[in-house]
């Protein structure tokens, strides 16, 4: 037992003992007695002490976590099965923390802290270990100061050089660095970018015209040619000085020739004179701007002035020219497209009085009157001038003289019966068939004979022209024997009958080529035709076929046979059926090796699949057979044969 046990006899018992004795009676009357053999274990304890570092949490001891610093106390089984109270004194070591403020200059980087490297300004943790052994977090706030760079641009006057600053001495322009050191204790980069201005003396030539005042810069007014020197400063405080060159030029006198007229869209020159250089003004209608003589030709009444130059001097003219208005010639004709011979009546209007010129292609019956006759001799223009005042001008009139249209008509006039014929309008430019048609030529069918009207145009002139024609009937042809089938080598007669001239074709497997009744011997199937034509020119025919059978047409090479009783009996054998038109043949047998294993000769033989007497078994055979057919033509076959055992 563990601890106190009780008996069956009612005791309790706390330590081993083997003495106690109980005595039971059973149903029959009979004692046991039963004897106590106690041992008693006795409870175990035990204590443990643990330290561990802060980040060791949760902390596991005999099966259970522990997150905080502690005693605990568990209960366990011994080997005899009793319990045994174990104690843990917990411990625990903090995580030590510190931190540390470096300030460094730019150039210092990298800067090395606690076996690290760092190229910038931060806030670094490094973890160390203890002398327990626990974690200890060191902070590190880094600080760089950077190199400080200053960029002045400064400008000074040449005879301020030489120029000192910061220790450095500049003899011209340009640009120098200089380092120093900066309140933090890092290095200064100090950079002047020094520009140099010159004292100058500046020469201006001025030109005035005579009568007119120049001011100079230092804001007097001077007339008179000469020298004059003005001192200043400059906006960078530089002494300069300007000269001004003053010349005087005389006056100048522009003049031109008076105003004028002139008719419209003509032309006319401008001088000018007394100056060196001229504009003219406005541009419009002028062939120069910029020459003492130009051509203007105006649209519309207009002024030019020049503007002349010599020297610094101007002066101007200007002349006024007058468009006269031009003749508006119009006419009124009476016809302007002409046949040959025909005269047309011309009337001008729209000036005071007219000249005609015909230009050669015909004549007037006046060549200075308002109204003339005029008889053209070609096609052509009219010209008629027209005057008003001093101004003319021209109008011209075009005539169209076309020739006398001589209308024809081309076509076969004979026609037979149900041909069309196609007839061609030849003589004008447009034409008018009795038939109601427009076209240049038109088809007609050959119903009966009559005639057709053609009426040819231009634009002045027309002809009309008839044409007969005449149809005729065609002539009788007829074939009575129809179409038949012969056998080669046999022959046909052919009954036809014709009104009219006639000829067979193909005539060469006829007996007579000039008679009605001929006898066909056709080699192979043919189309015999009978042709007739009368003496108007009309042709009729009529066609027969005659097929000819070689007897080749139902021959039949099989591609299986079956020897024995495994085939039909129609079958037990490889021979060619329906071969009739073969008058010499070689048929041979091939192995897929190519052994010769059967020949025939004759159509009666065949072969049964055997070879030298034996039989071959299932297999696929090659065939090879040359012929002459009854026509003398020659084929070749070839092919495969299977046999099946």
């Amino acid at each position: 037992s563990c601890g106190p046990f009780t008996w069956i006899d009612g005791n309790t018992y706390n330590a081993s003992t083997n003495t106690p004795t109980f005595t039971l009676t059973n149903a029959a009357g009979c004692d046991s007695v039963i004897t106590l053999n106690l041992t008693v274990n006795p409870t175990l304890t035990a204590s443990e002490a643990i330290t561990i570092c802060n980040a060791q949490f949760p902390y596991a001891w005999n099966g259970n976590s522990y997150n905080a610093a502690g005693t605990y106390t568990t209960t366990l089984a011994t080997a005899a099965g009793c319990d045994s109270v174990v104690t843990l004194n917990l411990s625990v070591n903090p995580t030590l923390t510190a931190s540390e403020a470096i300030t460094i200059c730019n150039v210092q980087l990298p800067y090395t802290w606690n076996g690290n490297s760092y190229n910038a300004a931060g806030i670094y943790t490094v973890t160390l270990a203890t002398a327990e052994g626990c974690d200890s977090v060191v902070t590190l706030n880094l600080t760089v100061n950077p190199e400080l760079n200053s960029n002045t641009d400064s400008t000074v006057c040449a005879a301020q050089l030489p120029l000192v600053w910061n220790g450095l001495t500049f003899s011209a322009a340009g640009t120098q660095s200089v380092t120093l050191t900066s309140t933090a204790g890092c290095d200064s980069v100090a950079t002047l970018n020094l520009s140099v201005h010159q004292s100058f003396a500046s020469t201006l030539s001025i030109a005035i015209c005579e009568g007119e005042v120049y001011t100079l810069p230092d804001g007097s007014e001077v007339s008179v040619s000469g020298n004059y020197t003005t001192s200043f400063t400059t906006q960078f405080g530089c002494d300069s000085s300007i000269t001004t060159i003053l010349t005087v030029d005389p006056q100048i006198t522009i003049t031109l020739s008076n105003d004028t007229s002139i008719c419209a869209g003509t032309s006319i020159s401008l001088n000018a004179n007394g100056a060196n250089q001229y504009t003219w003004n406005p541009a419009a209608g002028l062939s120069s701007t910029n020459t003492a003589i130009v051509t203007a030709t105006p649209t519309t009444s207009t002024t030019y002035v020049v503007t002349g130059e010599a020297g610094a001097c101007l002066a101007t003219d200007s002349v006024s020219i007058e468009i006269l208005a031009l003749p508006n010639l119009s006419a009124s004709v009476s016809e302007i497209v002409l046949c040959e011979q025909d005269s047309i009546s011309i009337e001008a209007f729209g000036a005071d009085y007219f000249v005609w010129n015909t230009n050669n292609s015909g004549t007037t019956s006046c060549d200075t009157c308002v109204t003339t006759i005029f008889l053209p001799g070609s096609s052509g223009l009219i010209t008629i001038t027209g005057y008003l005042g001093q101004c003319s001008s021209e109008l011209n009139v075009p005539v169209q003289m076309y020739a006398q249209p001589n209308a024809q008509i081309q076509g076969d006039s004979i026609l037979c019966l149900g041909d069309t014929v196609m007839l061609t309008a030849l003589g004008g430019i447009t034409y008018i068939w009795s038939t109601g048609d427009t076209t240049s030529s038109i088809y007609m069918p050959a119903l009966s004979s009559g005639w057709v009207e053609l009426i040819a145009l231009n634009p002045a002139c027309s002809d009309t022209v008839s044409f007969n024609y005449g149809v005729y009937s065609l002539p009788v042809t007829q074939i009575f024997t129809s179409d038949t089938t012969i056998i080669y080598g046999s022959n046909i007669q052919i009954e036809a009958q014709s009104n009219a001239s006639f000829e067979w074709t193909p005539a060469n497997t006829l007996n007579c080529i000039d008679c009605l009744d001929p006898i066909a011997y056709p080699e192979g199937t043919t189309t015999y035709c009978l042709t007739s034509r009368n003496s108007h020119g009309c042709v009729s025919f009529d066609c027969i076929e005659i097929i000819v059978d070689t007897l080749c047409e139902n021959m039949f090479i099989p591609n299986v046979f079956a020897p024995d009783d495994k085939g039909h009996d129609s079958n037990n054998s490889f021979r060619i059926y329906g071969g009739e038109c073969i008058v010499k043949m070689n048929l041979s047998v091939f192995s897929r090796w190519g052994q010769k294993v059967f020949e025939g000769l004759t159509l009666e033989q065949s072969w049964d699949g055997t070879f030298n007497g034996k039989p071959l078994n299932s297999e696929v055979f090659i065939y090879m057979l040359e012929a002459e057919l009854i026509t003398g033509d020659k084929i070749t076959r070839q092919g495969n044969i299977t046999l099946l055992r």
